[in-house]
């Protein structure tokens, strides 16, 4: 609905309440949301924070759902840095893990991605995108999770799947 202060402040009451329960997965859904958020405030600094926690979890608990969600978030943020490639191949992973787990995009996360996912598309090759689409839906969840953390610039270790 555009309306980033409510969400911020919303979100920011869940976190500390995730953080109190030690809920790691509820704890990167709420920096999930809120770095989706900072990248709509086209704060991406902010946002590479949230998902550097948020991959670091991933690694931790393994989740694929979370994964994926974190992939598609991480389309945003290479589209804003530029990596548009990486854009392509981190949404054709996130397609190709949805298909998987079986976990589809919720409407309101959908329309976070459409925008970038069409600038990101705009700013390629039609022959460029395809293949690095491509590219990423050939990817296994470690793969596809170290491609994230080059996208946020760290080096990690491959997370183990758990669902």
């Amino acid at each position: 609905e555009g309306r980033l202060d409510s969400a911020t402040a919303q979100y920011g009451q869940v976190l500390p309440l995730a953080r109190e329960l030690d809920d790691r997965e509820s704890i990167a859904v709420a920096l999930l949301n809120l770095a989706m958020v900072a990248l709509m405030s086209n704060e991406p600094a902010r946002a590479r924070a949230m998902l550097r926690e948020v991959h670091a979890i991933v690694g931790e608990i393994g989740s694929r759902t979370t994964g994926q969600t974190l992939l598609d978030v991480m389309v945003a943020l290479a589209t804003i840095d530029g990596d548009c490639a990486r854009a392509a191949r981190l949404l054709g992973a996130a397609n190709a893990l949805a298909e998987d787990t079986g976990l589809h995009r919720h409407p309101a996360d959908d329309a976070f991605l459409v925008p970038f996912v069409a600038r990101a598309r705009d700013a390629l090759a039609a022959d460029a995108w395809r293949a690095e689409e491509a590219k990423g839906r050939s990817l296994d969840f470690s793969q596809a999770m170290r491609d994230v953390a080059a996208g946020l610039g760290e080096r990690t270790a491959s997370p183990r799947p758990s669902n």
